[in-house]
């Protein structure tokens, strides 16, 4: 496993970590950093444990459940994106911590509110702000290393989720209507078949004042 080491990881999503886990994780999620170490644990279904370093942050051991192998030709060419034409900020993380993200002219006209796919992590966001060029150089001195990949129009979508769950709300109240139906025409149907019971439902609606 030494040809391993020194290569770049990123961390996957927090929503990717088992809830008793994330405590543990929270800071390092979506962060970068460099495999130090590996262990070859053969008491523990043979896992490989991976020591990892995220500089100011620590080091952390972790097996390859929580994080991506960085390609490098990926990660030279993502080193410093130039020519785009504009700046996306977008919130991640639990803390809501702003990112900042290339667009390029690829002849959409991205607006604060779009959905969009970024390069470096499969979920959908949303754009907080936009900024030209100058203006992010001005705001964020960090070269921009990643870039929105697409506009992600899930208006279609959104619609299915909400049509299926007022049909669900609908068939529960049709349910709720007919199981109270139900019972009341089991009475009508046993009382036609034998007279004592149909006198004591007589009764019974009587005192209930069911009659008109």
């Amino acid at each position: 496993m030494d040809n391993v080491i020194g290569k770049k990881v990123r961390m996957k999503d927090i929503v990717d970590v088992p809830i008793y886990l994330q405590r543990y994780y929270i800071k390092y999620w979506g962060r970068t950093g460099t495999i130090v170490a590996v262990t070859f644990n053969t008491y523990v279904f043979e896992n490989i444990t991976y020591t990892i370093d995220f500089g100011e942050y620590g080091h952390l051991n972790v097996t390859s459940n929580y994080f991506i192998f960085i390609d490098e030709e990926e990660n030279e060419n993502m080193a410093a994106l130039t020519g785009y034409a504009a700046v996306a900020v977008i919130e991640q993380g639990c803390y809501n911590k702003e990112y900042y993200y290339a667009i390029y002219a690829d002849g959409y006209n991205y607006k604060v509110g779009d959905k969009v796919l970024v390069s470096n992590n499969n979920d959908i966001w949303t754009i907080k702000r936009l900024l030209t060029v100058q203006q992010a150089a001005e705001e964020h001195k960090a070269a921009i290393t990643a870039e929105v990949v697409t506009h992600v129009d899930n208006s279609a979508y959104l619609k299915r989720v909400k049509q299926r769950k007022e049909a669900a709300a609908i068939k529960k109240d049709m349910d709720k209507i007919i199981k109270q139906m139900d019972e009341q025409m089991k009475y009508d149907i046993y009382a036609e078949e034998n007279p004592d019971l149909k006198k004591m439902l007589e009764r019974y609606r009587e005192l209930k004042g069911e009659w008109d």
